[in-house]
């Protein structure tokens, strides 16, 4: 690892924590209740990702001035990994705040740069479905799937997101019909 100042020890502190999490991982599996293991893997998954993105935006400062294009393009890579990370922790608005800021650092979204905006419009669109803002998700969507038509995934959680709204429709109609009913009496 390279960089300026903080970069190297931002690099120890990623491996380190890395470590830490697997060790971790492994303990609480064997002795600890399912929820306190969420918990503390949880806090240490945000440790790890929190070094990971100062190391990216050391990285970039450090570089900005010799190879700013390269230095961009690592960013938006690293908010793309957070927002990974971040939906495996079902930290939905988090996820989306990463897309946001991926989606801020793209040059050319629509051109050279498509693919990596797909990844994030398809992330940010699985977070706001996840948090049942459908509208904000099927808009993301819509944007993935006409800049990448054939691309499985996008199809799977438009199919997931229909199913979703369904549910959540037949849920209030329910809902209603109950309260007819009650209100009735």
């Amino acid at each position: 690892l390279q960089g300026g100042g903080g970069a190297p020890a931002a690099g120890r502190h990623i491996l380190h924590y890395t470590v830490l999490y697997c060790t971790i991982l492994y303990l609480t599996v064997r002795y600890y209740r399912e929820e306190e293991a969420r918990q503390l893997l949880v806090a240490i998954y945000y440790t790890i990702l929190y070094y990971t993105v100062l190391y990216c935006t050391t990285l970039y400062l450090t570089v900005r001035d010799y190879r700013e294009e390269e230095a961009r393009q690592l960013l938006v890579a690293c908010r793309l990994n957070e927002a990974a990370c971040c939906l495996r922790c079902d930290e939905w608005a988090a996820a989306a705040a990463a897309c946001d800021a991926a989606v801020s650092r793209l040059s050319d979204p629509l051109g050279a740069e498509a693919e990596a905006n797909v990844k994030a419009l398809f992330r940010r669109a699985k977070a706001r479905s996840r948090s049942s803002d459908f509208g904000a998700a099927r808009r993301d969507l819509r944007e993935a799937a006409r800049l990448a038509p054939t691309n499985r995934e996008v199809r799977e959680l438009w199919s997931e997101l229909r199913q979703a709204e369904e549910r959540r429709e037949a849920g209030g109609k329910a809902l209603l019909a109950k309260m007819g009913a009650a209100g009735g009496r």
